[in-house]
């Protein structure tokens, strides 16, 4: 009967874990997988802790060297099993994450191809069909389908929409949806209420883009001072006054070249000229800023 009452909770926790992303992933994940790696994963931490707990104690009055290293072993497989936990539930919030990423960056277009097809007064199912024939991206063209799955099961299709949106997080998409069902309920122009929600899409999507183009222009000027400027005065000073003279003059520098000098020697060869220093600032130095800049510049662009 006790083990009735702690299995029962957990299995509804793991069962009510389950469901949620199973929905909020846009059925991308199998459930019952899920719930019972879970569940696995769980019990296993339920059934090491107290054990570990009791060998370190043991360990702790006896000094057997054998439940020391029980100890130890338990402790890494308890480390296992939350990382194995952290990683499962990480994998399904990354696809809602980057399915929530998609909706509010690329609906925008999605509502452009809506607008013509409302205008023409075609049944709501009929335009999301159409959508769902033109769509381009993956994840939104997967959610219409979702959306005309449950239709020719049967349901009705402002209910299938109303399932759509509670299973999708995204702001954007919510509030264009729910904008359709209700103009198409209330009014007899629904066209009119979603060319306003683009026209809202449109212009924050404006403001977004000029935000990022002022982000791009200073991190290109970062760029080009570190990746270039930075690495010609380095050799300017160091043709002109020398390495030795140059860091005579601040204490700061004089340490790390210290630090340098003990520690690097076998990296950085002592008798480099300037022709040393700048084959080691072009095949090392710049192309490392190079890299590390695009993969910047790479992060801000593939949100547009």
């Amino acid at each position: 009967m006790k083990k009735l009452s702690i299995r029962l909770p957990l299995e509804r926790f793991c069962e009510n874990i389950a469901s949620r992303f199973y929905e909020y992933t846009g059925y991308r994940i199998n459930k019952h997988t899920f719930k019972a790696n879970l569940l696995i994963l769980l019990y296993s931490v339920i059934f090491t802790t107290p054990v570990l707990v009791a060998v370190s104690i043991l360990y702790e009055i006896t000094r057997i060297p054998i439940l020391r290293f029980l100890s130890l072993s338990l402790s890494a497989t308890l480390m296992g099993l939350f990382m194995a936990i952290v990683a499962l539930i990480s994998n399904a919030l990354m696809i809602i994450y980057r399915r929530d990423v998609r909706f509010n960056e690329k609906f925008l277009y999605t509502v452009s191809y809506m607008v013509p097809l409302l205008a023409t007064s075609a049944p709501l199912a009929e335009v999301i069909a159409k959508l769902y024939q033109v769509e381009k991206d993956p994840e939104i063209k997967h959610e219409l389908g979702l959306i005309l799955k449950d239709y020719a099961l049967g349901t009705d299709i402002i209910t299938a929409i109303k399932r759509s949106i509670e299973r999708t997080r995204s702001i954007v998409y919510k509030d264009v949806m729910t904008a359709l069902i209700q103009s198409v309920q209330l009014t007899t122009e629904p066209e009119r209420i979603i060319l306003q929600k683009l026209n809202v899409l449109i212009r924050d999507k404006f403001l977004r883009l000029r935000q990022v183009l002022t982000n791009l222009t200073l991190l290109f000027q970062t760029y080009s001072i570190m990746a270039f400027l930075a690495p010609s005065l380095i050799l300017i000073l160091y043709a002109a006054f020398g390495l030795p003279q140059l860091l005579s003059q601040s204490t700061i520098l004089a340490a790390a070249t210290a630090f340098m000098s003990r520690y690097m020697s076998m990296i950085v060869p002592p008798f480099f000229d300037v022709w040393g220093i700048a084959v080691l600032l072009a095949i090392a130095y710049s192309p490392f800023i190079t890299v590390m800049f695009y993969m910047i510049f790479d992060s801000i662009i593939s949100v547009l």
